[in-house]
C-alpha cells in the first residue's frame, strides 16, 4: 500500500509535469508545426504588402492579444493551484474545479489558434496557404 506522503508526491510531479508541458499559451504558439512568428514572417514573406496582408497581420495580432489575457489567467490559476497543492488539508474535491477550469481554458486557446489558421486560409490562395505554412528548409 503507497503512503499518503508517497501519493502526494506522485501528485505533485504529474501535476508539475502536467503544469508545464500540458498547455498555455505557449504550447498553443507551437503546436501547428510552427510558432506564431514563423506564421507572421510567412505572411510578410508570401503576401504583398496590401489589404490583405493587412488584414492577415491584423487576425494574427487579435489573435496574440486574446492569447496574452489567457495566458495571465492561466499564470493566476497556476499560482492558485501550487497554493492548494501547498496546503496538508487539500482534497481532491478542492483541486478539480481549478483544474476543470484550467482544462477549459486549453481547449479554449487551441481552439481559437485552430480558429485563426481557418480564418487564416480562407482569405489566401491554396499556393499563398502552402507556402505560408511550409517548414522553414523543408
Amino acid at each position: 500500500m503507497t503512503s499518503p506522503r508517497r501519493q502526494r508526491g506522485q501528485l505533485l510531479i504529474l501535476l508539475g509535469m502536467w503544469l508545464f508541458f500540458g498547455g498555455g499559451a505557449s504550447g498553443a504558439l507551437i503546436v501547428y508545426d510552427q510558432p506564431v512568428s514563423h506564421l507572421k514572417q510567412s505572411v510578410e514573406r508570401v503576401i504583398p504588402k496590401g489589404s490583405q496582408r493587412d488584414s492577415l497581420e491584423s487576425a494574427i495580432a487579435t489573435w496574440e492579444y486574446v492569447q496574452k489575457l489567457h495566458a495571465e489567467a492561466l499564470i493566476d490559476d497556476r499560482e492558485r493551484l501550487l497554493k492548494l497543492l501547498g496546503r496538508k488539508d487539500t482534497q481532491r474535491d478542492d483541486l478539480e474545479p481549478l483544474m476543470a477550469k484550467l482544462d477549459k481554458r486549453f481547449v479554449i486557446m487551441d481552439w481559437d489558434f485552430l480558429n485563426l489558421r481557418f480564418k487564416l486560409k480562407e482569405q489566401v490562395s491554396s499556393e499563398q496557404w502552402a507556402q505560408i505554412v511550409a517548414r522553414p528548409g523543408g
